[in-house]
């Protein structure tokens, strides 16, 4: 899903990258031509990534990175962290892995997905859920 295109107002292409991670810290946000980072090192160091961006802009574009360019860019990556939060898919893996003893699906019934199904699966046959499912 991507939270910016270029445009001549916008020198971001930013979106949230599909991986096969079952981790919030796993999700990824691509800034196109730039660099990808994990949602745990938005979490943990965003204003690092910003400048990162940042220093990577002013040595590639024609004219260097505005503080409102910064701030925009900024925003998309909020938004991402927000998204990724919210997602009902990692809470329920992440639920699942913490409730060994767990017998039904937890928030969804109707919401089914090849890792949460996996899990829900691997679980209600008394099976461990392999750590490789956590990656």
């Amino acid at each position: 899903m991507a939270y910016s295109r270029w445009s001549k107002e916008c020198i971001w292409y930013t979106y949230y990258m599909v991986n096969y991670s079952t981790t919030k810290g796993g999700q990824l946000f691509d800034v196109c031509g730039v660099r990808t980072f994990k949602y745990e090192e938005l979490l943990e160091n965003l204003e690092g990534c910003l400048e990162a961006c940042r220093k990577y802009a002013d040595e590639n574009h024609e004219k260097p990175c505005t503080k409102e360019q910064i701030k925009e860019l900024k925003g998309y990556m909020q938004e991402f962290m927000e998204d990724v939060e919210r997602d009902l898919e990692l809470i329920a893996i992440e639920k699942l892995k913490k409730a060994p003893d767990l017998e039904v699906p937890l928030l969804i019934s109707a919401y089914k997905s090849s890792r949460y199904e996996q899990c829900y699966c691997l679980r209600a046959k008394g099976e461990p859920i392999p750590d490789e499912l956590f990656e």
